[in-house]
């Protein structure tokens, strides 16, 4: 993950709004880091310490959005553009009725990578396969994630709906989780690249990626004939640098 520097604050000035306000708002315009050009349409989300989505918008052609917060606290900020790798702000602290104006710098589009080309670089250097010959399904983007989000409660959950057909979820109990490849045991699961100790469920909201691993290329790669289950979560997409 490529992060973005800190909101800026040199620029503009926070403002206090008054008691009467009923939200924490946060009012930014998104610039290109390098040529400092608003960056218009793209994805800005309001996350919370553990990374749930509490509010979204799109920046504007000017690259300005507001975002509002329920309570206040700290934050982070997510940044996507469709089809890319999220990147993500540093902390922001949003006081009780706050209206903040601020400045958000973001790295330039040339290097925003895919988010197949991220994942399939994971892939190759665990399993040494390419995700073009990866079966239909095996990968699950952030905006097929996106789309049935709001109706699960876990990874798990969006995995089932999203994933392959050859790949059931059963239940273990105590929120725990097996996939289960082919009707075979429970696949490995790797969670931001590295391998889950206890196959424990994450929620929905904190969802990013997935790629569902054959058998076939478990075995070759790692001798295990039980296939694997790769997850990521918001910000956790690692770009090139």
């Amino acid at each position: 993950m490529r992060r973005i520097g800190s909101l800026s604050v040199f620029t503009l000035a926070t403002a206090i709004a008054g008691n009467e306000a009923r939200s924490q708002e946060l009012r930014a315009v998104a610039l290109d880091r390098e040529s400092k050009k608003p960056v218009a349409d793209v994805r800005v989300s309001l996350l919370s310490r553990k990374r749930e989505e509490l509010d979204s918008t799109r920046t504007a052609v000017d690259g300005t959005f507001t975002l509002r917060a329920k309570q206040a606290g700290k934050y982070f900020i997510q940044v996507r553009r469709d089809g890319s790798a999220s990147e993500e702000s540093d902390a922001i602290f949003l006081e009780s009725g706050e209206t903040r104006n601020d400045t958000l710098y973001v790295t330039p589009a040339r290097l925003l990578q895919a988010v197949d080309v991220v994942i399939g670089r994971e892939v190759f250097r665990i399993f040494g396969v390419t995700i073009s010959s990866m079966s239909p399904r095996s990968l699950i983007l952030p905006e097929a994630i996106d789309e049935v989000r709001a109706s699960a409660r876990t990874a798990a959950d969006i995995v089932m709906q999203r994933g392959p057909p050859n790949l059931r979820v059963l239940g273990l109990g105590t929120g725990r989780m097996c996939y289960q490849i082919q009707g075979g045991d429970c696949a490995r699961v790797y969670l931001n690249g590295q391998q889950m100790q206890t196959s424990t469920d994450i929620p929905a909201e904190e969802l990013e990626a997935v790629a569902v691993i054959s058998p076939r290329s478990a075995l070759v790669a790692l001798g295990v004939n039980t296939g694997a289950v790769m997850l990521w979560t918001r910000g956790m997409l690692k770009t090139a640098r």
